[in-house]
């Protein structure tokens, strides 16, 4: 109930990080501030972490006053669990989308990157355990977000896909060409006039659509990318989901990520759709 002024409050984050007992300090963080019906100022601090820190613990440290601080440890996973008993409906099923997500992408992550889930980062725990059958439905469900990328006559023989998981969504795709290629390698998103295609090598260029929020994971983004001629892209996130449940030899881990993706979208489209 008291008010302090900006350069009086401020939050630190740390987190537990990548190794155990080894908090990692977050850079400054946004803060939102606003004034309640009493003339209250009230602060809100935002923490972004990615998947992978789901269950680790935050440290959130106020300063405010003449030098005194206020510590609170919690997680996502601890904050999910303890508050998923308060509600019910659109809200409920929002939150175990978010804990199943959690609890699937971390073993597609660990498993590409090489650690061991429980000492680099946390388990996340799940709520459903997705069976064959929620596979295939998802699969089915994906098939109007399939990604279009004919490249027809122009210099790029192929397009690589990927997403990047953070706190936010990115869409990474990856134009090759051959490396004796001498052009220019151009890729507008409809309605925008930056070029968006970076140079990686002689044989690659990257694009990247970045920020991508739960809700618009659906989104299609449209692209038309010049090397001599030029083609059209037509991706969204769900794209990466569609490719990953058609595509051969891919492995459990990451159909079950997938799966708890576009159920994540899901949950979050039907609780907006709520509002």
């Amino acid at each position: 109930g008291t008010n302090y002024n900006d350069k009086n409050c401020w939050m630190t984050f740390d987190i537990r990080g990548d190794k155990s007992n080894n908090p990692q300090p977050l850079d400054t963080t946004s803060r939102l501030n606003f004034t309640d019906a009493k003339g209250v100022k009230n602060y809100a601090f935002v923490c972004y972490i990615n998947s992978a820190q789901m269950a680790d613990t935050i440290t959130a440290t106020l300063h405010y006053g003449d030098n005194q601080t206020v510590t609170q440890d919690s997680s996502a996973d601890a904050y999910l669990t303890g508050m998923m008993g308060k509600f019910s409906g659109v809200v409920k099923d929002l939150m175990i989308a978010i804990k199943d997500y959690g609890h699937y992408v971390q073993p597609m992550l660990s498993n590409a990157n090489g650690w061991k889930i429980g000492e680099l980062y946390l388990e996340m725990g799940g709520v459903n355990a997705y069976t064959e059958q929620d596979i295939e439905n998802v699969r089915a469900a994906s098939e109007p977000y399939a990604i279009i990328r004919d490249t027809g006559n122009s210099a790029v023989s192929s397009v690589g896909f990927a997403l990047k998981l953070g706190s936010t969504t990115s869409i990474l795709l990856y134009l090759n060409v051959p490396s004796s290629y001498a052009g220019n390698v151009t890729a507008y998103i409809e309605g925008s006039r930056e070029n968006i295609a970076v140079k990686q090598s002689a044989a690659q260029y990257l694009v990247e659509i970045n920020d991508i929020p739960a809700h618009e994971l659906h989104k299609t983004n449209k692209l038309t990318v010049t090397a001599g001629s030029s083609f059209e892209v037509r991706v969204s996130a769900l794209s990466y989901v569609n490719v990953m449940l058609t595509k051969s030899g891919i492995g459990q881990d990451i159909k079950e990520a997938v799966t708890a993706l576009y159920k994540y979208w899901e949950a979050a489209m039907n609780y907006r759709n709520s509002q």
